[in-house]
């Protein structure tokens, strides 16, 4: 999960750098007004599109995007396993005794419904209901970035616009020579827009985008465990099941399995290598 970020820079880099590269001077790419019109056009939009608290949960999301995915699946499969079995014997005592300490909210939320003797009816819809709300929360923010993307280039036409006005007032009065220059500067603004649309913002909505898509699978598997410990299936069902639900966990143990196979190989090899020697 470290490498993408890393190789998403050295691809930015080398964009940017075959941009800069094609024209004679760098300085033909620098646009401060037009950069100005993009920058302060977006910002407005989203000031008016969206709530204050929308805007600082989507900026504190697009923070997390260089990290890991918040999941804790291995410590989460731990507690689903630890509770099964102590559900499964009905020492409803200890299963009281360690769910303070789940820290999956989902678990959590479903281990004591079924506690109180929740119907698994009413599990499934609770359960249900906090998978949707995660789901649309996340998105709402997730489609900032996607308007992001649709201003950029808006509001680059716009900056484009007003610089083939100011060439136009320019042929009016036969200032010939500078044409060029004001038409290369106007449509700079435009390559802002562009760049911003779909090297930043278009990404980062799909990125996003594909990590609440990652979450909701996982969340998904979670009610599913809860509903089997409702119906004390035992640890050893609930365990098939998360590797079933789960394929990248299962091919992590099949990984584990065969490294840990080859090792008693290896010592046995040299122990029937070694007498003969």
């Amino acid at each position: 999960m470290r490498h993408p970020p890393l190789a998403a820079f050295i691809g930015l880099v080398i964009v940017l750098l075959a941009i800069v590269l094609s024209a004679d001077s760098p300085l033909v790419f620098l646009n401060l007004p037009g950069l100005a019109i993009i920058i302060g056009g977006i910002t407005t939009s989203l000031i008016f599109s969206y709530s204050k608290q929308d805007l600082l949960a989507a900026y504190q999301d697009a923070k997390q995007l260089m990290k890991d995915l918040p999941i804790d699946k291995e410590q989460t499969i731990k507690d689903i396993d630890g509770i099964t079995q102590l559900w499964y014997r009905h020492d409803l005592r200890n299963v009281e005794r360690v769910l303070p300490k789940v820290n999956n909210s989902l678990l959590n939320t479903g281990v004591q419904m079924v506690i109180d003797r929740r119907t698994q009816d009413e599990i499934n819809s609770v359960l249900n209901w906090k998978i949707q709300q995660y789901r649309n929360i996340h998105l709402r923010r997730a489609r900032i970035f996607q308007s992001m993307s649709m201003y950029a280039p808006a509001f680059g036409m716009v900056g484009t616009l007003l610089g083939l006005v100011n060439m136009m007032l320019i042929i009016e009065g036969n200032n010939n020579a500078s044409i060029a220059g004001h038409l290369a500067v106007a449509l700079v603004t435009t390559f802002y827009g562009l760049i911003f649309s779909n090297l930043l913002f278009k990404p980062m909505a799909i990125k996003m985008e594909r990590r609440i898509d990652q979450t909701v699978e996982w969340m998904g598997v979670v009610r599913e465990s809860v509903l089997l410990i409702e119906q004390r299936k035992s640890p050893a069902f609930v365990r098939q099941m998360i590797s079933t639900l789960n394929p990248l966990q299962e091919e992590e143990s099949r990984e584990s399995e065969r490294v840990a196979e080859r090792k008693p190989v290896s010592r046995a090899a040299t122990a029937t290598v070694l007498p003969q020697s």
